[in-house]
């Protein structure tokens, strides 16, 4: 089976949370025999991420460069995701605005490629609606939850669909297939798929057709995205990351807060910034702080996980059996913190409900093995390991291809 899969890049620094579910579906496609490459838009992959496709052994393509101003850099796109009236500038930036530029190089790709299937992230739409158009198949994967919220936290999702329209209306008008859409995302006409695990407390009503719960997105060593560049701490240890566009250091109130609780409970904290490692601030003792962390080899040891609410890091979180706190800042974040408290495995604070006093009850209870909160996410860890999201997905296609 000949498979394209298209990802999204939203600009050079990317994003984890979409290039991961890209390279294990990969990866398993590699382990099959199968013919796959990779197609990440509307941006190329920067250095990191090239490095990482390469280490991983993922073939990919590039095509040329957007024009100048299309092109949005991570720190504008971080800008515009924390701006409630302009977030959907951001939205319109990577799904929109290059379709005019890019669309028939895409379908170029494809006629060129003939793949037996085109795999697409849903907030992709050229490789998709290319396919369509070339009578391809074609079934789409959401990188997070949102495909299966429930209507509380879809408003700015609807708000940045309805403000998008025209400019994506008169785009599709041009185009002679059929779209349909669950607010930003491109449904498939075939099949979608979204990594969860299978006790997620998911209500049906806001489920679109078609939609497989698939299980967690495995977390495979021929990921390798450079787990042996840090050396593991002694002492008991805290993670503190907001993913690979957001950073702790424009959240200096919440990381106070962390750095208080961690000192009174004897842990060392390690937080991913790019903008501590290379500004001046002198930070407490007991911080250490890096450019990149590799959670695959912290997280399985850390006492608590501090995060943003990424659905890679919710995911990961819930894979390794890690308390978490955390902390949703933008986007689909409130759903992984709404999912959590749920699944009881944890606790979600919203930014502005942070400080020392709050934080230091929830980080007693998850340092406490006698607590509730362990049974569940010992439960949790064991559904997340027993089923692969990317194995069944790849089944899936193969019994579409059959």
């Amino acid at each position: 089976m000949k498979v394209l899969i298209a990802s999204l890049q939203v600009s050079e620094s990317g994003s984890k949370g979409h290039l991961h579910p890209a390279i294990e579906l990969a990866l398993e496609c590699k382990r099959r025999g199968h013919d796959v490459k990779l197609l990440p838009l509307p941006c190329a992959p920067g250095k990191d991420d090239k490095a990482q496709l390469k280490r991983a052994n993922i073939d990919f393509l590039e095509i040329p460069r957007l024009p100048a101003g299309v092109q949005k850099t991570a720190e504008e796109l971080a800008f515009l995701a924390t701006d409630k009236e302009r977030k959907w500038e951001a939205y319109r930036s990577f799904l929109v605005d290059p379709l005019p530029t890019q669309y028939e190089q895409v379908k170029e790709i494809l006629r060129a490629l003939k793949p037996d299937i085109v795999l697409y992230d849903m907030l992709v739409y050229a490789p998709c609606l290319a396919a369509r158009e070339l009578n391809i198949k074609e079934a789409g994967y959401c990188a997070g939850l949102k495909l299966i919220a429930d209507e509380r936290f879809q408003d700015v999702y609807k708000t940045a669909k309805l403000l998008i329209e025209p400019f994506l209306s008169k785009f599709l008008q041009s185009l002679p297939v059929r779209t349909a859409f669950k607010n930003l995302e491109l449904l498939s006409e075939y099949k979608q798929f979204v990594f969860a695990s299978p006790l997620l407390p998911v209500d049906e009503r806001f489920v679109p057709p078609n939609t497989m719960i698939v299980g967690a997105l495995p977390i495979s060593i021929d990921r390798n995205d450079g787990d042996s560049e840090i050396k593991m701490p002694q002492q008991n240890f805290a993670v503190l990351s907001f993913g690979s566009v957001l950073d702790p250091a424009d959240f200096s109130s919440v990381v106070d807060a962390i750095d208080v609780c961690c000192m009174e409970a004897g842990l060392k904290l390690l937080i991913s910034s790019k903008k501590y490692t290379s500004n001046k601030r002198k930070l407490s003792p007991h911080i250490s702080v890096f450019n990149y962390l590799p959670l695959r080899q912290l997280l399985p040891k850390a006492s608590i996980f501090f995060h943003h609410g990424g659905a890679n890091s919710f995911g990961e979180a819930l894979y390794y059996g890690v308390p978490q706190i955390l902390i949703p800042i933008t986007n689909d974040q409130p759903i992984q913190g709404d999912y959590l408290q749920k699944l009881q495995a944890g606790f979600s604070l919203l930014p502005s409900e942070i400080n020392p006093a709050s934080l230091q009850l929830l980080v007693q209870r998850l340092l406490d093995k006698e607590d509730p909160t362990h049974i569940e996410i010992a439960k949790l860890r064991e559904s997340q390991k027993e089923a692969s999201g990317a194995r069944n997905v790849i089944d899936a296609l193969e019994n579409q291809i059959d």
